[in-house]
């Protein structure tokens, strides 16, 4: 009788009948080969270790990632890690110190409504005139992001429409062969008794060969656009769609009437390929109707990223603890846009972290830009430059560790 025999000192056992006898034909016979001692293939278990290794590493990145799409939210910090566009791991930023704060909190680095271009190893960040002994827009240049230069002027000439000293919200992009720039100035002859500055901002634009300037005004009589029945036009930013397309996003500034319930609204307009000359006819991007907005919708920016529309824009007013950086997500560059909430508000750097501008580096990395009102839990700072990483998964965009 076949029996099995155990050999309990050595630990292994054998069986008096080889596989051949029990499984005949070519099967058994190869089987009968391995089953020999001398044929029986040596395993090498540190390989068997690491191939195991690799796949629960595998399996448990999956999990993560299955998660982090599941249960992402509007809380900065709790966004995913996991950069899918680019293939790389990108770690989320501390919820209370999301950014690198790079300009000083003084008179000298106030300097809200940034924006940054990169042209070679230089970025160029342009930002409004945040006081009255500053440029009409402030051009600081770097090398890394961090350090900056002391601002110059970028636009030493306005146009005749425009009066001195509010120069503001400058948008710079490369088109056809020379940089433009879209910014808003108070308009000369009009005024609005309601505002604080008893005037009416309109929108114009100017070009230079280099991002370095100086940027030359088109000299118009009028500005470009200006709603003078919704209390003027500010905050201009281009969008170049996947398709080339460009298109023109500006805010009616209806809440700049104090007394008031009005509320104002993001437009969107196709512009040529000159990127100066709008076509058609202006359509509502979105409008202040949530709780959160305070009748303030403002300072709209698109970008396609992850197949997707993603508009970020700044709610309430600027100088309050609840201005902050909402997100929509929206079907194309004309809408319709679904709002998603309240994407980064006050935290322990800053307080109102709104006027975000995004750029996108030669790396294909994007950053994002946006000026506390209120640095460091002070009652009031001039406002210095934030900037962060922001990746984006297919549920939505995220800050990363700076």
């Amino acid at each position: 009788m076949n029996q099995q025999v155990i050999d309990s000192d050595r630990g292994s056992f054998e069986l008096s009948r080889g596989p051949s006898k029990v499984l005949p034909g070519i099967l058994g016979r190869k089987l009968e080969r391995l089953w020999q001692p001398q044929q029986r293939p040596r395993v090498n278990f540190l390989y068997v270790s690491l191939v195991i290794f690799i796949a629960i590493v595998v399996l448990v990145g999956l999990e993560t990632y299955s998660f982090l799409q599941s249960s992402q939210s509007n809380v900065p910090g709790a966004f995913g890690m996991w950069e899918q566009a680019l293939g790389q791991l990108v770690f989320p930023a501390l919820p209370q110190e999301p950014a690198l704060i790079v300009t000083p909190d003084t008179p000298a680095g106030d300097s809200p409504n940034s924006f940054i271009v990169q042209r070679g190893n230089t970025y160029y960040m342009y930002a409004s005139q945040g006081n009255v002994a500053q440029p009409n827009i402030q051009l600081r240049t770097s090398t890394n992001l961090i350090n900056w230069s002391n601002p110059i002027d970028a636009l030493p000439t306005l146009p005749p429409w425009a009066k001195c000293c509010f120069t503001w919200s400058p948008d710079v992009h490369y088109i056809q062969g020379r940089y433009v720039m879209w910014y808003s100035s108070l308009v000369k002859n009009l005024t609005n008794p309601s505002a604080a500055d008893n005037g009416i901002e309109c929108i114009g634009w100017a070009s230079s060969p280099s991002p370095q300037g100086p940027f030359s005004p088109a000299m118009t009589p009028f500005p470009q656009i200006c709603q003078t029945s919704r209390f003027g036009s500010i905050d201009p930013h281009v969008f170049v769609d996947p398709s080339g397309a460009l298109y023109l996003i500006w805010k009616s500034d209806d809440n700049a009437d104090v007394n008031s319930n009005t509320h104002s609204i993001i437009w969107v307009q196709s512009l040529a390929p000159n990127g100066t000359t709008l076509l058609g006819s202006p359509h509502q991007l979105i409008t202040a109707d949530r709780p959160w907005e305070g009748r303030i919708v403002e300072d709209g920016q698109l970008v396609f990223a992850q197949h997707a529309y993603w508009l970020f824009y700044s709610s309430s007013w600027y100088n309050q603890p609840d201005y902050s950086i909402s997100l929509a997500k929206c079907l194309g560059p004309l809408g319709p846009c679904d709002k998603l909430g309240v994407w980064l508000n006050s935290n322990d750097q800053g307080t109102g972290t709104g006027e975000s501008a995004i750029f996108q580096s030669s790396s294909d990395q994007y950053w994002i830009t946006y000026s506390p009102w209120a640095a460091r839990g002070s009652s009031y700072t001039p406002r210095p430059v934030a900037i962060a990483r922001l990746g984006f998964l297919p549920s939505g965009p995220y800050l990363g560790a700076p």
